[in-house]
């Protein structure tokens, strides 16, 4: 009995014995196979750091659960339902919300929302005929034109015009634009080329979802994500702050470390688009991305205020002394900023207090000024802080007017706010009306010996912008106030008496009508741009229509006026 026991001891021990010595020969193995097999050289560490992280975690405090959450841990939601192919039902309801914009208004109203349509038709009717699935058309030659993504033929004034187009009710006119993108963008865009990510972002990405959001067809979100990511290498720098521009094929070039600077109206314009991303696909990382961009360059401000130039580096400003614009470089990271706030459904308070604390900055450091003539601008501070502010407005600027306009009510000083909101729009007005042609330069001087709002020795070109016009519709919807009405319509009728050719639009050399061809004609520029057709004629039919038709309470309009819809705070 006792020689069993010993036995069946021996044997359990003998058993254990060996388990132990096979788990400890399985780990050796495991650990020599798979750490000898990755271990890289510091040069490769960067590239695998590069590839693999965009973001360190962070965590913040959910302003709905005042609770820390993790902000840059991957997570998904259910993606939003979608329909697979043509959605008649969207268009029926469209069609009726035309309809019933349009009995709200005047007799006159309908006739020039009319109007705004055939200026609409005669553009994309040219761009069919002449450049179908080009970036762009030069009207006056009757050729294709790449723009501004040289080197490709990605349609890109298809996508910008769909939005444009559906909102009309042109419905048949957006099945055409949406059979080329499924049987060609993505074969496309598999090109080596480098592409503004910014410009990618607001025009594809936006164009994409805004078509999404306004037909609930999975197509559009499917294409909005291949561009999305296309975008992504972009983030792979040491901070999360993306490059300028992305091949198109291979991504980011990798042999790179010292990026450079960033632009801050650049990196600083992806939040409206990444974040319905997330909302409508579930997947988190879209608004990871620029949840950290917001939390690094709000850190490194500088008294409130934002430089033009940011390290993508070190996620710092270089010097102190920034240079400050809410022109080029800067103005469309203050627009969304406040309209990150809107989008939220008027949760993301972060944003609005970073809005208003960033324009108080502006205000304090003098940037907003009054001419001899009694007018109020932005000027610009492109050499720095230590320097007096230029006396000069850039046409891109003038957008600040209708941003004011709509942050007046969350101000503390409604009255006071909303009146500036309108100086703005006047004085940008002043600048039209000051020019033969009645279309503004695209910068314009004040305090001069010609006087306020002309342009006196810079660009007096006419490049097809929508700022002056964005600000007037958006201050038609806020005040109510008639007369942006009838400046807007001013301007179409300078634009159909100097800038329409047989097959679409066209900008001027020279909006003082000093510089004419061999005809005695005004010199044009033979190209039509396609945030014309994204924009300008959005916003000038919209003018027209009632305000239920793409309702400020239900739509936030991306910096390329696609509109995206207020979201719910995510749960």
């Amino acid at each position: 009995m006792v020689l069993l026991l010993r036995s069946a001891l021996i044997r359990r021990f003998l058993f254990l014995v060996a388990v132990t010595v096979s788990m400890i020969l399985f780990l050796y193995l495991y650990n020599k196979l798979h750490f000898s097999s990755s271990y890289i050289t510091p040069s490769q560490a960067l590239k695998s750091f590069k590839e693999h992280q965009t973001v360190p975690p962070t965590t913040k405090r959910d302003e709905v659960t005042d609770k820390r959450v993790d902000t840059t841990t991957p997570r998904k939601v259910p993606p939003q339902a979608c329909v697979t192919g043509r959605n008649f039902d969207k268009e029926k309801e469209w069609a009726t919300i035309i309809e019933e914009s349009g009995r709200k208004t005047s007799q006159k109203s309908q006739e020039r929302a009319e109007h705004v349509k055939q200026m609409m038709v005669h553009a994309w009717t040219g761009y069919k005929k002449h450049a179908w699935g080009a970036n762009e058309l030069a009207p006056i030659s009757g050729n294709p034109h790449s723009g501004i993504f040289s080197g490709t033929r990605i349609g890109l004034t298809i996508v910008d015009s769909l939005d444009t187009l559906y909102t009309m009710g042109l419905f048949e006119e957006v099945q055409l634009g949406k059979m080329w993108l499924k049987e060609n963008l993505t074969s496309h865009l598999n090109v080596s080329v480098q592409v503004s990510v910014f410009e990618f972002n607001i025009r594809f990405v936006g164009g994409l979802l805004s078509m999404f959001a306004l037909t609930n067809e999975c197509e559009y979100r499917d294409l909005a994500v291949l561009c999305a990511d296309k975008l992504l290498p972009a983030f792979e720098t040491p901070h999360g702050i993306p490059v300028a521009h992305i091949d198109l094929k291979h991504g980011l070039n990798t042999r790179f470390t010292n990026f450079g600077n960033a632009i801050l109206s650049e990196f600083g314009t992806l939040h409206l688009e990444f974040f319905y991303l997330s909302h409508i696909t579930g997947e988190f990382k879209y608004r990871n991305l620029v949840e950290n961009i917001r939390e690094k360059v709000t850190k490194a401000n500088v008294n409130g205020l934002y430089g033009n130039h940011f390290s993508i580096n070190t996620a710092k400003y270089m010097s102190s002394n920034l240079a400050v614009s809410l022109g080029g470089a800067g103005d469309s990271f203050y627009e969304y900023l406040f309209k990150s706030y809107l989008q939220s459904g008027k949760t993301d308070t972060h944003a609005l207090k970073l809005y208003f604390d960033a324009m108080e900055a502006i205000i304090k450091e003098g940037l907003l000024q009054t001419s001899g003539g009694g007018l109020r601008y932005f000027g610009m501070k492109h050499t720095g802080l230590s320097h007096s502010a230029q006396r000069r407005m850039e046409h891109l600027a003038c957008f600040i007017g209708g941003v004011i306009g709509l942050s007046a009510e969350y101000s503390k000083n409604q009255t006071a706010t909303l009146q500036l909101a309108e100086d703005i729009a006047s004085t940008c007005h002043e600048s039209y009306v000051r020019a033969a042609s009645g279309i503004g330069p695209e910068s314009f001087e004040f305090d001069t010996s010609k006087g306020d709002a002309v342009s006196a020795g810079g660009d007096s070109g006419y490049h097809m912008r929508p700022e002056v016009v964005e600000t007037w519709f958006f201050l038609s919807r806020v005040t109510k106030d008639r007369k942006y009405r009838e400046w807007c319509w001013d301007f179409i009728k300078a634009l159909d008496k100097y800038c329409k050719v047989k097959d679409g639009y066209v900008g001027l050399h020279d909006v003082y009508l000093r510089r004419t061809d061999s005809k005695g004609e005004p010199l044009k520029e033979d190209v039509q741009q396609s945030y014309f057709m994204a924009e300008t004629l959005k916003y000038l039919y919209l003018i027209y229509k009632d305000e239920s038709l793409l309702s400020l309470d239900s739509w936030v309009f991306n910096t390329e006026a696609h509109p995206l819809p207020v979201l719910h705070p995510f749960s």
